[in-house]
């Protein structure tokens, strides 16, 4: 990242800060967002975080996810955040098209933006940018980001906690996806006094009786292999929404959970 005296300068004093992440968010899209605002609060700034849809539900154990403002349901809020903030941050995203709409009232708020991101190929879309696609996650990212602060008192556990999420999820706890970066960045989060298996349970052992039989279901009865391409397909028809009652809170419940 470039010119970061700069932008440590800039964030010396309280600002109003927002943070956006992509449509669908998944859990390191959430982790990330929820670990940079906590950090950020607890060095004084007043953060809000916008997501343009709906986050699944599993996620809701993280700290203050009842903050989150959803640009779907409350367009006029996130037009009043966007015009009273001084500062932006642009995470898990590579360009403004995956966050819809809101690309359009990003282009049009003059004030310094920052992108942290491990997807391929970012566009230009901020002043800041801290990118590496070899990263695992934007949340190891963001705390590589702390890092160039060198106020290690701001991150707490409960800011571990969020990044700790948006690690473990993307990729698959510790499955693929990671480096020796990843792991140290994990290991520096523990010592913040993180239960990681009291973490790994709210991720991945606390869906509910819907949840489960909906996933069961599938497995059993719309699991269709194809050998020769190393390919499982799944699929739900019309009549299986009906029986499952399924809303698309609990099809991203379900797609975590794989």
């Amino acid at each position: 990242m470039e010119d970061i005296d700069s932008l440590r300068k800039f964030l010396d004093y309280p600002k109003d800060i927002v943070i956006f992440s992509h449509r669908n968010p998944d859990g390191d899209a959430i982790g990330s967002s929820m670990g940079l605002k906590l950090y950020l609060e607890n060095y004084g700034h007043r953060v809000d975080i916008v997501f343009p849809s709906e986050f699944p539900s599993i996620l809701t154990f993280l700290p203050k996810t009842d903050d989150i403002v959803i640009f779907d349901f409350e367009k006029e809020r996130v037009q009043n955040i966007i015009d009273k903030c001084e500062m932006m941050f642009f995470l898990d995203f590579s360009s403004l098209d995956r966050v819809d709409n809101i690309g359009t009232l990003i282009i049009e708020k003059n004030v310094p933006k920052v992108h942290i991101d491990h997807h391929l190929d970012p566009e230009p879309i901020a002043d800041y940018v801290l990118s590496d696609s070899e990263a695992s996650s934007t949340s190891e990212l963001v705390y590589r980001f702390f890092e160039l602060f060198d106020n290690a008192k701001y991150i707490n556990s409960k800011v571990a906690e969020c990044l700790m999420t948006g690690i473990i999820s993307d990729t698959g706890s510790f499955r693929y996806s990671v480096t020796p970066e990843t792991f140290r960045v994990s290991s520096e989060l523990m010592k913040t006094g993180l239960d990681l298996t009291s973490l790994q349970n709210h991720i991945y052992n606390s869906y509910s009786e819907k949840q489960l039989r909906l996933v069961g279901y599938v497995i059993h009865n719309k699991l269709e292999i194809i050998p020769e391409y190393k390919t499982a397909i799944m699929s739900l028809s019309k009549q299986d929404y009906k029986d499952f009652n399924i809303q698309r809170e609990i099809l991203k419940d379900w797609l975590i959970i794989c």
